[in-house]
């Protein structure tokens, strides 16, 4: 009998553990999506120094990629391939874009490195950002 009552805790204890580690993993997931929905916004709004805040080490923006960032316009962005472990996530992504005095749209293809600060509870972009031509 009593062998069975300790098989029923250790049970019990799996499980929980197991929901715990779920709960953390699903959570993590979660803060990657609004990181990345983020992060393409920033893109988006041609705000480099936004885009920036997401590194680990950010870059420094300097004024005339500022300026010439006014004119660039995205019109896509895709995700070609992506590839995820616990603490690590990686897309390759197309950017399509235009420049405001030219129309003409061009792509760029950029792979994102993302990593989780597990003391920060946030992902951060290892990554260099884009270069628009």
């Amino acid at each position: 009998m009593r062998i069975f009552k300790y098989i029923g805790t250790l049970v019990c204890f799996s499980l929980f553990a197991m929901l715990l580690t779920s709960c953390a993993s699903a959570d993590k997931s979660r803060h990657l999506d609004i990181t990345l929905i983020k992060y393409e916004k920033s893109l988006r709004w041609a705000t480099l120094d936004d885009a920036s805040t997401y590194q680990k080490e950010p870059e420094k923006i300097t004024s005339a990629e500022r300026e010439r960032m006014k004119s660039i316009k995205l019109t896509g962005y895709r995700v070609i391939s992506k590839n995820a472990t616990e603490n690590a996530y990686t897309r390759l992504v197309e950017i399509t874009y235009y420049k405001e005095s030219t129309a003409i749209e061009r792509s760029l293809t950029v792979q994102e490195d993302w990593i989780y600060d597990g003391d920060k509870s946030i992902w951060l972009l290892t990554s260099k950002l884009p270069r628009f031509k």
